[in-house]
């Protein structure tokens, strides 16, 4: 699988296009907890980020899409259902000053990252 990790001081000031291809197989080894509770991946994800710079902070907006296996309410019969997420947040250093009241308040289009590193595969599997 593409990592899905960049160090800040390595994206460009124009920014950077990101292209998501995840094989079914790889998407299901990294999202196993969720596929085990009541996520059932059918496909392969894939999707593109466009990721900015802005000072420190670093915005992240795109889409991602992948299929999911869902039951039909009426006949219990599975089917896959397309899913459509589109991504726009920012991602701010961790500072560890931070209170709980400023994290939750800032948490709806905000991550933090920590060092010189942004990981997104926890947003992709948010998202999912």
């Amino acid at each position: 699988m593409r990592p899905l990790k960049f160090k800040v001081s390595d994206i460009p000031p124009e920014g950077i296009e990101v292209t998501v291809e995840i094989t079914l197989d790889q998407a299901r080894a990294n999202l196993s907890d969720l596929e085990d509770q009541s996520l059932h991946l059918a496909g392969p994800l894939y999707g593109k980020l466009r990721l900015e710079p802005s000072g420190q902070r670093v915005l992240v907006r795109g889409f991602i899409a992948t299929n999911i296996r869902v039951a039909c309410a009426r006949c219990l019969e599975d089917f896959d259902r397309p899913v459509y997420e589109d991504i726009f947040l920012v991602f701010t250093p961790f500072s560890g000053s931070e209170t709980r009241e400023e994290l939750e308040a800032e948490s709806l289009n905000q991550e933090f990252y920590s060092g010189d590193e942004i990981d997104l595969w926890p947003v992709v599997q948010e998202h999912i």
